[in-house]
């Protein structure tokens, strides 16, 4: 192009042109909008994922919390119930805690006791 356009501005100048043409078409330019777009969609998608992951975490937390808060509620009503000289096996039925765990909170129940008495005296 540049030796037949020596001295002939007009060519240069057409052949300018069709470069800018062909650089600003829609076709190069969607080319690299894609690529931008795809960059985008990936993000978007990685943060939506880490999104319903925290909130899967946070639900599951919940749900942990409150089954913990019920079973230190049943170990505190089991307690009580200890003191009052309740039957085990009734105490399994109300509570819904074994027999066996309840005679462990039993036993914690007078160790408790024991070291109380001993500091009384």
């Amino acid at each position: 192009i540049c030796k037949k356009s020596k001295g002939d501005e007009k060519i240069m100048e057409n052949s300018f042109e069709t470069l800018e043409q062909i650089s600003e078409g829609e076709e190069l330019i969607g080319f690299y909008d894609k690529e931008e777009q795809d960059k985008i969609i990936m993000n978007t998608l990685m943060a939506l994922e880490k999104e319903k992951a925290y909130k899967e975490g946070f639900a599951e937390g919940i749900a942990e919390g409150k089954e913990e808060g019920i079973l230190i509620a049943k170990a505190k009503a089991a307690k009580k119930m200890l003191k009052m000289n309740m039957d085990t096996n009734l105490i399994s039925k109300v509570t819904k805690i074994s027999v066996d765990e309840i005679k462990k909170i039993q036993n914690d129940l007078f160790e408790e006791e024991k070291k109380n008495n001993e500091k009384s005296i």
